[in-house]
């Protein structure tokens, strides 16, 4: 219960991700997970590619690692491109 001297603090963006996670299990990452940053923060990888190509591109070629790899992914699946 809340005393007079509390007041309301809203999580911020990390305090509310790790709050997330810590209530999921462990799942490898894949084109379906929410993206947490960029211009398109809020949306799942597949869902930008659909959305902005040319965007999947960019982050595909510019960024390196999980996110660039999950935007190559999610674009690959859009145009159809098969191993």
């Amino acid at each position: 219960m809340l005393s007079d001297d509390d007041t309301f603090q809203p999580l911020s963006d990390a305090d509310l991700i790790m709050s997330v996670a810590a209530s999921k299990p462990w799942s490898p990452p894949s084109i379906d997970d929410v993206m947490m940053w960029g211009k398109h923060k809020g949306l799942t990888y597949r869902a930008m590619a659909a959305r902005d190509p040319g965007y999947a591109r960019w982050a595909a070629s510019k960024i390196a690692g999980l996110r660039g790899q999950l935007s190559a992914e999610a674009l690959a699946l859009h145009l159809g491109v098969t191993e």
